[in-house]
């Protein structure tokens, strides 16, 4: 049994259930993902799941468990209706909630998390810093256009490592120069809206950005429609019985949202165009035809340019950097770049770029 619904808790399920477990997911919600993918794509990706020999529990609330087994260990989970799921093993997949408690004893501004500036300084105490999971970087100016729609800590690895990053190089810079020197260091970039993918034999799932609105809700899509900015368009596509499911949000052709489920091919170039910011295509049924029956079985290795690892944040080209290096195997590239060190599911997409490497040395 698993309880939670988010992409680990459904990798886990999934891969249990390869090995031959009966798996339950228990989540809180009509659909698994709830707080990133839409309803349409919500039912296509549980009804895709449960194909793949995974029961789902939906709009269930946990309120304990027993500990009936023969050796005393784990035997049911109980719900708030109060019914219980039994079973032998139990996996915890309930995300992650910052500890804030330390920071508000200390009179910091807390939001979701430890609000922080774009140096990662607390509000108000330039001399102490929060980063990862339990750090808000939302500024106090009014004024800043980034931190109007900013939410809380995403709870991934890679924002993490990239705000440890730019720290580190902060204290260097303070520790070695001057607070002069220190504070010339360009502010940490502003961090892209994470990409979601879920890959499983059988299972192929990719969600970013915000994909909340309807094509029929006219309020909501001219809601956004201000100071000139064009308004909201959705495109979307379903197959329900062969597990496909596909939606585009744009603004001026740009993706703000994609949902892509039973399509790899159409859900690699989404992401990429999402990544990149590029237009869409006039005609979005070009997409959809990457995974028609005319194109090749394989997507082939990963795109160079786009992010490979995305727990992460590691680029194609950085592995290909560590490939040339002298790396050869996906766990030197793990230790060179932390590169599939998450979650695993870009094993394949390294391994394939190792290959590329090494076939192409001999012509060189």
């Amino acid at each position: 049994m698993v309880l939670g619904g988010g992409v680990l808790g459904l990798e886990t399920a999934l891969a249990a259930a390869e090995e031959g477990a009966t798996v339950t997911v228990v989540h809180n919600g009509p659909h698994p993902l709830g707080r990133n993918i839409d309803r349409g794509g919500g039912a296509v990706l549980a009804a895709s799941l449960r194909r793949c020999g995974v029961r789902m529990a939906g709009n269930a609330r946990s309120t304990g468990v027993e500990h009936n087994a023969p050796d005393g260990g784990f035997s049911a989970l109980l719900l708030n209706d109060g019914s219980a799921i039994d079973g032998d093993l139990l996996v915890l997949s309930c995300g992650v909630r910052p500890r804030t408690e330390l920071a508000e004893g200390c009179g910091l501004s807390t939001g979701t998390g430890i609000l922080v500036d774009h140096r990662l300084r607390a509000h108000h105490e330039p001399h102490i810093f929060a980063i990862g999971d339990c750090a808000e970087v939302r500024c106090p100016d009014p004024a800043c256009n980034e931190c109007r729609t900013a939410k809380g800590p995403s709870g991934l690895v890679g924002p993490g490592w990239r705000q440890a990053e730019w720290l580190a190089e902060y204290l260097t810079l303070l520790a070695t120069g001057t607070q002069e020197e220190a504070d010339a260091l360009q502010e940490l970039a502003q961090e892209q809206a994470a990409v979601i993918v879920l890959k499983a034999r059988g299972m192929n799932m990719a969600v970013a950005g915000d994909n909340g609105a309807e094509p029929w809700d006219e309020e909501v899509l001219t809601a956004g429609a201000v100071n000139g900015r064009p308004r909201l368009q959705i495109a979307q596509w379903a197959d329900p019985e062969h597990g496909r499911y596909v939606k585009m949000t744009t603004r001026g052709g740009v993706l703000e949202g994609l949902v892509a489920v039973g399509m790899p091919r159409t859900a690699a170039e989404l992401v990429g165009l999402f990544e990149r910011g590029a237009e869409l295509p006039a005609d979005r049924s070009l997409l959809l035809r990457l995974d028609g029956p005319d194109q090749l079985a394989a997507s082939g290795p990963a795109d160079p340019a786009g992010t490979v690892c995305r727990c992460a944040g590691v680029s194609g080209a950085k592995i290909q950097g560590a490939v040339a290096d002298g790396c050869s195997t996906v766990a030197e590239v793990s230790k060179a770049t932390r590169a599939g060190t998450g979650c695993g599911g870009c094993h394949e997409d390294i391994k394939g770029l190792i290959e590329k490497h090494f076939q192409a040395a001999p012509a060189a």
